[in-house]
């Protein structure tokens, strides 16, 4: 069995702990319409409204709403 040294190099830092800073994606929910939390089949497609409502809805009503709002996904 050969064994192999490995080398590690610190090339960037991570952003600090507790030092959040809100990106483009974060605006992008913030002013949509409604956001679209979670998927599935039948009445399993799960969004949230701007207001804070949440609403259980089908794939067909999904659609027409992502017509004629604006939306994000969240996850």
């Amino acid at each position: 069995m050969t064994t192999t040294a490995v080398t590690f190099r610190k090339v960037k830092d991570a952003q600090p702990m507790g030092e959040y800073k809100p990106t483009a994606v974060d605006e992008a929910k913030k002013t949509a319409d409604f956001r679209i939390l979670s998927m599935g089949s039948g009445r399993h497609n799960s969004i949230a409204w701007r207001d804070g409502r949440r609403e259980n809805v089908t794939s067909r009503e999904l659609a027409k709403l992502q017509k004629s709002h604006t939306w994000a996904t969240d996850f």
